[in-house]
């Protein structure tokens, strides 16, 4: 399959008191284009995601996100379906 992308990213740092510790609050947008595939099917996604992460280290972060989604199928009305993500994450850098 053949897909298009766009995509619209926002971040913004702030309560940087001590060197490697921080909040960052994000946002993003996309759109997606299905060209190809699933027989001859032409699909459009939409997906807006915002979130907050924390730094408690230079080695530990924690993320909080929810993402909603949205996907239509071209010339079939009635056919959209919508979902809520929430994602917690805590992971470590190296």
């Amino acid at each position: 399959s053949l897909r298009g992308r766009y995509r619209l990213r926002l971040r913004y740092l702030f309560g940087v008191a001590q060197p490697g510790r921080f909040w960052r609050a994000f946002g993003s947008g996309d759109f997606f284009v299905k060209l190809a595939g699933e027989e001859g099917l032409q699909r459009e996604q939409f997906r807006v995601t915002l979130g907050l992460e924390r730094s408690f280290s230079r080695l530990w972060r924690f993320r909080a996100q929810i993402t909603w989604q949205q996907e239509e199928v071209f010339f079939v009305p009635g056919e959209s379906t919508e979902d809520v993500f929430f994602r917690f994450r805590v992971f470590q850098n190296f």
